[in-house]
């Protein structure tokens, strides 16, 4: 089941990443909007106002939407269970280079 929601979560990231065209690993208003037309296409319920679903997903309000707020909204909308939601045109691989703020980390005891 593990690799089941490892899957969920790598497709998420990759929709996300491909959404943040500053590669800053949040997504601003601006870059939401460009992204609405395939967010619709995707099968996910975005307003005709965008703002008022950026609005929603932007769940702490600061302004700008972060991997974890994206994801929520996604799975409550059924986004990767959507068997239309395939994107037109492929979404870009992504890596975490080691300077990258983004980091595995393993604690113990």
């Amino acid at each position: 089941m593990l690799l089941v929601y490892l899957k969920l979560y790598f497709g998420l990231f990759e929709i996300f990443e491909s959404i943040d065209s500053g590669g800053d690993r949040r997504v601003d208003k601006e870059e939401f909007r460009a992204a609405a037309a395939s967010l619709r296409e995707w099968g996910l319920p975005i307003a005709e106002d965008t703002d008022e679903t950026f609005n929603e997903i932007d769940t702490d309000g600061a302004g700008q939407i972060l991997f974890n707020e994206f994801s929520e909204w996604a799975i409550k909308h059924n986004m990767l269970n959507n068997e239309e939601a395939a994107p037109s045109q492929p979404v870009r691989a992504f890596t975490f280079p080691l300077s990258s703020p983004m980091h595995l980390r393993a604690e113990c005891c």
